[in-house]
C-alpha cells in the first residue's frame, strides 16, 4: 500500500514547469493543446478494463487494482464502470500504479449512506504520465461525511481529470501532497462544491494549476492559490467561469474569459493576481476582499454582495470601469478605472469605503466617479474622534435621485465648526449634481451633532459637512 498523508476538506494541485509543454503562450493567453488521440488510445490499452463492483467490508489489502478486494472479484477500471464503497475496516485505498497499469478510469465513483470516511491516495510507476479519468456520472456523496483523495507523484505527470458531465461531487476533498500532479475539468463537468487548493512550488517557475476548459462549470467550489499556484480559466469557452469563492496570494489567469465569484455566498480575501484581457463579476450575498493590485484588462462588475478594493498600489480591479449594478462597492484602497455606481433603473447600489459603520475608510478613484438615480452613498463616521468615510475621486456627477446615508457610530457631541470632507474631488471642476436628500446649504441631524452640507468645500469643489448645531 502506497504512503498515506493527512488531508483537509480540499483540493491542492501541483502543476510542473515541465507540463508547459501540454501548453501554449503564457500567463492569461495560455491555451491547453489537447493529448492527441493516439496518446489517449496507448494509454488505454495499457489499462486493465474490469467491470462495477463495491469495496468490500473485509479486503485483503487496500489496493485498488487488487481483484480480491471487491465484490465481484473485478476491479472498476473502464468508462463504463462505477466503483461503490459503503462501511468497510479498511478505508486507506491505493490505487498505486506499476509500469503496467498507467491509468485508470471510471464513470462513476458512489459512497453510500453511512459509508465509512475513506482516504485514496494516487501515486504513479515508473517514468509515464498517468491519467486519473472520472468520465461519466462522476462523485456520489451520499454518506454525509468528507471523502478524500490525494494525488502522491513523485516522477512523471498525473492528471486528475473530470471529462463529458462528471461532477467531483460535494463533501470531497483532493489532495496533491507532491509536485507533478494537476487538476482538470474538461468538456461538460463540473467542480461541484468541492474545495480546490493550488499551493505554492518552490522547485518550478510555474506553480500548480486549477484549470477549466471547454464548458466545464466551476458550481459552488471553493478555490484557493498559493504562491505561484494558479487558477486557469484562459482554455475554457466563453464566456467564462462561475465558482464558489476564491482566496490565497496565489494567481488567476482569465485569457479574455469573464471570472464569476460568489455563488457559495462566502467572505473571503484575494490578495494574489488577477490577469489577462477578461473580467471579473462578484454574485453572492458574500464579501469578496481584493487586497492587492491587479492587471486584468476587462472591468469589473458588482451584481450582488460587497467587493472591496484593499490593496495599497495601483489599482485593485485593473485600469478598466466598475459598474455596480447592485450590492456594495467599497475599501480603503485605490480604483484605477471610472466607477459607476447604480444603473439608473435598478434596485439599488451602495458606495461604501468603510462597509460598517464603525470601520472609516477612505477609497481612492483615480477616475471619475457617477452616481445614477438608484445609487447610495453610504456614508459612516465616528463622533468620539472626528473621523468619517471619504471617497477621493477625479471629478463626480451626482445624478438625479441618487442618495446619501449618513450614519454616526458613537453618538458625541462634536466642536462646531468641526468639518469632515466626505467626497474629495480631486478635478479642477465642481461637483455636477447634488443627492435628493441633501441640498446645498442644508442641514443634517445625525446622532447629537447638527451639520451643514457645502458641496463647494474643501479647496472649493469638494461635499464637506460642517457641525453647525
Amino acid at each position: 500500500m502506497k504512503t498515506q498523508t493527512h488531508l483537509t476538506d480540499s483540493v491542492e494541485l501541483v502543476r510542473p514547469l515541465s507540463s508547459r509543454s501540454l501548453w501554449h503562450g503564457r500567463s492569461g493567453s495560455r491555451r491547453l493543446a489537447h493529448l492527441p488521440a493516439l496518446m489517449l488510445l496507448v494509454l488505454v490499452a495499457n489499462t486493465a478494463f474490469g467491470g462495477s463492483a463495491t469495496w468490500n467490508l473485509n479486503p485483503i489489502d487496500g489496493e485498488w487494482f487488487n481483484a480480491a478486494n471487491w465484490t465481484p472479484a473485478t476491479v472498476p477500471n473502464g468508462p463504463a464502470d462505477t466503483a461503490t464503497f459503503g462501511v468497510s475496516n479498511i478505508t486507506g485505498v491505493s490505487s498505486g500504479f506499476s509500469c503496467t497499469f498507467e491509468s485508470l478510469e471510471v464513470n462513476g465513483i458512489v459512497f453510500d449512506a453511512g459509508a465509512s470516511a475513506f482516504t485514496f491516495s494516487v501515486q504513479a510507476g515508473c517514468s509515464f504520465t498517468s491519467f486519473v479519468t472520472i468520465s461519466g456520472v462522476g462523485i456520489a456523496n451520499n454518506s454525509g461525511i468528507t471523502q478524500s483523495f490525494v494525488l502522491l507523484n513523485v516522477e512523471e505527470h498525473t492528471f486528475l481529470q473530470f471529462t463529458n458531465n462528471a461532477t467531483a461531487g460535494n463533501l470531497t476533498s483532493f489532495t496533491t501532497g507532491q509536485v507533478l500532479n494537476n487538476i482538470e475539468f474538461h468538456d461538460t463537468s463540473t467542480a461541484g462544491g468541492a474545495t480546490l487548493i493550488a499551493n505554492t512550488d518552490p522547485t518550478h517557475d510555474v506553480g500548480p494549476a486549477i484549470l477549466f476548459s471547454g464548458d466545464s462549470t466551476g458550481g459552488t467550489a471553493r478555490v484557493e492559490v498559493f504562491g505561484n499556484g494558479n487558477l486557469d480559466i484562459s482554455a475554457h469557452n466563453a464566456p467564462g467561469v462561475t465558482i464558489g469563492s476564491i482566496e490565497g496570494d496565489g494567481q488567476v489567469h482569465l485569457g479574455a474569459n469573464n471570472l464569476t465569484v460568489g455563488s457559495s455566498n462566502l467572505s473571503t480575501t484575494f490578495s494574489g493576481a488577477i490577469s489577462g484581457g477578461g473580467s471579473l463579476t462578484k454574485i453572492g450575498t458574500g464579501k469578496l476582499t481584493l487586497s492587492d493590485s491587479n492587471k486584468y484588462a476587462g472591468g469589473t462588475i458588482v451584481n450582488e454582495g460587497t467587493l472591496l478594493a484593499n490593496n495599497k498600489r495601483t489599482s485593485a480591479t485593473g485600469k478598466r470601469p466598475v459598474q455596480v449594478n447592485a450590492g456594495t462597492l467599497g475599501g480603503k484602497g485605490i480604483i484605477g478605472g471610472s466607477v459607476t455606481v447604480g444603473t439608473g433603473s435598478g434596485s439599488g447600489a451602495f458606495l461604501s469605503p468603510g462597509v460598517d459603520v464603525d470601520s472609516h475608510r477612505t477609497l481612492t478613484i483615480r477616475s471619475t466617479l457617477t452616481f445614477n438615480s438608484d445609487a447610495t452613498y453610504r456614508c459612516g463616521f465616528n463622533s468620539a474622534f472626528a473621523r468619517a468615510d471619504k471617497v477621493v475621486a477625479t471629478g463626480v456627477t451626482i445624478n438625479i435621485g441618487a442618495q446619501f446615508s449618513f450614519e454616526d457610530s458613537n453618538g458625541s457631541a462634536l466642536p462646531l465648526g468641526t468639518v469632515l470632507t466626505v467626497i474629495d474631488n480631486t478635478a479642477a471642476n465642481p461637483i455636477r449634481g447634488i443627492f435628493s436628500n441633501l441640498a446645498d446649504g442644508s442641514n443634517i441631524t445625525v446622532g447629537s451633532n447638527t451639520f451643514q452640507a457645502n458641496y463647494e468645500g474643501g479647496d472649493g469643489n469638494d461635499l464637506t459637512l460642517t457641525v453647525v448645531e
